[in-house]
This record gives C-alpha cells, structure tokens and sequence, in this order.
C-alpha cells in the first residue's frame, strides 16, 4: 500500500459521517430562497435572518432521537 493510499484512509476513517435528511428538523427551501435574493437583486448572504427563516419548514421525515440512560428519565 503506498503512503498516499495510506494517508487517503486514514483520512476517511477521520470524517465525519453523513447528516441524514430525517435528523433534521427543519428544510431550506433553496430553490425559493434563491429566486427570492435574485428577485431583490442581492446575495443570498446580504438577506436578513428575518427573510432566511421564512425558508425553513418543518422536516415531515423528522425523528426525533429518543434519549437513554438517565437522560430519558429527566
């Protein structure tokens, strides 16, 4: 095994795992922030936080992760 295929896997084994969609509790519509910007004429970036949050909608695929341990009695 050469030393980049070495390093190469080692780096994988160091990321992180992917974020699933049904750990998210809320979407960004994009598609709708994007227009939105190009409609005002400005980046998505100079919007306000006010205008970014009507992006957000409730994720229906959303589970939310039941606690264990002590934490689920508290």
């Amino acid at each position: 095994m050469s030393l980049q295929t070495k390093k190469y896997k080692e780096y994988m084994a160091e990321t992180y795992e992917p974020i699933l969609l049904s750990d998210q509790p809320f979407i960004v519509d994009h598609r709708a922030l994007k227009a939105f910007a190009d409609s005002k004429g400005v980046r998505i970036s100079e919007l306000s936080e006010e205008e970014k949050k009507s992006f957000l909608h409730c994720n229906p695929n959303y589970k939310k992760k039941s606690k264990l341990g002590i934490a689920a009695v508290l």
